[in-house]
């Protein structure tokens, strides 16, 4: 649940946002072991102000209820 949303109409703020789960994998690539993976917020979810996001490569099961990163754009206004 994104913060300060309490109800539906809240959330519609991040609806189209990207977001980025980002981890730590054991093997460094180009230097870095940090890896993120890109999605961005579809839809609401329920009346309490949750959202749904879509990943372009599917989250591992054990992420499921992780924090991921909001970025606050593209932005509409």
């Amino acid at each position: 649940m994104p913060q300060r949303t309490t109800a539906k109409t809240d959330s519609s703020f991040y609806l189209g946002k990207k977001v980025a789960f980002v981890y730590r994998a054991k093997r460094q690539v180009r230097g870095s072991n940090i890896r993120v993976i890109w999605g961005k917020v579809t839809r609401p979810h329920g009346n309490s102000g949750v959202v749904r996001a879509q990943f372009r490569h599917n989250l591992p099961p054990q992420t499921f209820g992780a924090t991921v990163r909001v970025m606050l754009y593209p932005s509409n206004i």
